[in-house]
């Protein structure tokens, strides 16, 4: 541990424990959550920016998400810190920020830690010598998963040693095709754009094809864009926050 966060520990160890909640931790678990907040403790619960973001996308198809956010929309309390993410990190994903985050807050001294329901996330705060409640998710319907015969379709366009399909990038925006197969539209992987669900997870190409969805996030060069328009089978995707 670094000397001068062990200094600060020293002068913050009556400052209470905060706990920075994720998408995951905060769809599932809003309960647990609301319970901290009227509870007699002496705990700060820490909602980044970007996870509130997300449950505001999410919350026109899932319900947890739909409350959770309406809930950190309405709530006032000063038990609760909604943390505004720092402009040179707004390309991250959202996973890396909500990691940041609690870095952040580790470096100063605090008592922190990271609460959620991703595994992967909970494996990041770990390699980072970070805290973590690991809490139990609870299941969704996996709107991405595709019928076995949209698969064999995608196989079949699929072409073997096929370059690499560079985006065409303009003023703030990315253009790159997409195909449609049946009631699904993909992006081929050749494109090195990675693709991110409402919920930050990061979707694994099949058949050499990512599916993508109008809730999706796009990160290319760090950058990261937001579907803007899809016609005639070329996606626009415009630079987030871009005007």
């Amino acid at each position: 541990m670094n000397i001068i966060v062990r200094v600060k520990q020293v002068f913050r160890k009556n400052k209470g424990c905060f706990e920075v909640w994720d998408t995951s931790a905060m769809s599932n678990w809003l309960d647990k959550f609301i319970e901290k907040v009227n509870g007699k403790n002496n705990i700060i619960l820490v909602v980044p920016e970007g996870v509130v973001h997300e449950l505001s996308v999410g919350r026109h198809r899932f319900e947890r998400a739909r409350n959770a956010y309406e809930y950190i929309k309405n709530v006032n309390s000063t038990k609760v810190i909604k943390e505004v993410t720092d402009d040179k990190i707004r390309s991250w994903t959202i996973d890396e920020q909500v990691i940041d985050v609690v870095w952040k807050y580790y470096k100063k001294g605090y008592n922190v830690r990271l609460v959620t329901c991703d595994q992967d996330q909970a494996y990041k705060a770990e390699i980072k010598k970070l805290k973590c409640t690991l809490l139990k998710g609870i299941r969704t319907q996996q709107m991405d998963k595709q019928p076995k015969e949209d698969i064999q379709k995608v196989n079949s366009i699929v072409k073997p040693n096929r370059p690499t399909i560079f985006p065409t990038e303009l003023k703030g925006e990315l253009t790159v095709p997409y195909k449609r197969v049946g009631k699904e539209n993909f992006i081929d992987v050749k494109t090195r754009i990675a693709v991110y669900d409402n919920r930050g997870k990061r979707k694994i190409g099949k058949a050499e094809m990512i599916s993508i969805r109008l809730t999706d996030t796009f990160v290319y060069k760090n950058i990261t864009y937001r579907i803007a328009k899809m016609e005639h089978n070329i996606l626009t995707l415009k630079r987030e926050n871009s005007t």
